[in-house]
């Protein structure tokens, strides 16, 4: 029935309310073009309606079909439910958008008129808001500090047991961000990848020695506390502690130099 349907409570207003006696069947997966195939959870891409926006992403909810119809007889789906999620901003660690959920959206299925007479059973529907390709979607594990405190029992022999293995925990897990850098697919999704910012040659350079410098002054103390030797320890540390100085300004004077 039609009110067993998940789209039922989020599409009231999309699609005609179909008849109660109507019977339908949730489907687990849908053929997509280029021999993709999307099941629910999966993320896609969609061409979009309204004017502005050319592209949103969606997550699948609910495939289906209404028993009796056109698209039933010939093996397609009728309609498929997505979340539909908008690009925001640009989360600053992976360079990649962010996606906040702007609503519900059934993607309905037409048969192709000039098609009719030469079914194929798998090209001869179309999608009324196309959908493009299945893209990846990540946590935004960097903006929450997530990290691998969950436990999971392992299994042996279809039997769990007492050996536990650390697992991902994620918070705030409808923090997500669009993959732009899947290598498939990425005809469709280049258009979305940020330009990333040029490093300046001079400051990269005298970053990485200051960072290599103190490394090594890091590495020296260490040593000066373990005991051997303390006496005279601490003149020759101080000793380096002027070389390095010395290095960082050569180094700061070489930079100098380049420019």
């Amino acid at each position: 029935m039609w009110g067993m349907l998940l789209s039922s409570h989020h599409i009231m207003e999309s699609i005609p309310i179909p008849a109660e006696h109507n019977v339908y069947i949730v489907c687990t997966q849908v053929s997509l073009c280029g021999d993709e195939i999307a099941r629910a959870g999966d993320w896609v891409l969609v061409h979009s309606r309204p004017e502005g926006v050319r592209h949103i992403v969606g997550q699948v909810a609910e495939i289906w079909q209404r028993v009796g119809s056109t698209n039933h007889q010939r093996g397609c789906i009728d309609g498929i439910l997505i979340e539909r999620h908008v690009m925001a901003s640009i989360q600053e660690t992976y360079q990649m958008p962010t996606l906040q959920p702007s609503g519900w959206s059934v993607i309905s299925a037409e048969v192709r008129k000039d098609l009719s007479e030469s079914f194929d059973g798998i090209n001869n529907y179309a999608l009324t808001q196309e959908v493009i390709c299945v893209v990846n979607v990540q946590h935004n594990c960097a903006g929450h500090g997530c990290d691998t405190s969950a436990r999971w029992s392992v299994r042996q022999e279809r039997e769990l047991t007492s050996n536990v293995q650390s697992q991902m925990k994620h918070y705030q897990t409808k923090d997500v961000i669009l993959n732009t850098s899947q290598m498939c697919s990425q005809k469709h999704l280049h258009r979305f990848r940020s330009v990333p910012v040029a490093l300046d040659e001079d400051m990269a350079i005298l970053s990485g020695a200051t960072r290599e410098l103190e490394e090594h002054h890091n590495k020296s103390a260490q040593g000066g506390v373990g005991g051997r030797g303390t006496r005279g320890r601490g003149s020759r540390g101080s000793g380096r502690g002027q070389r390095g100085i010395a290095e960082i300004s050569c180094v700061q004077t070489a930079v100098g130099r380049v420019a």
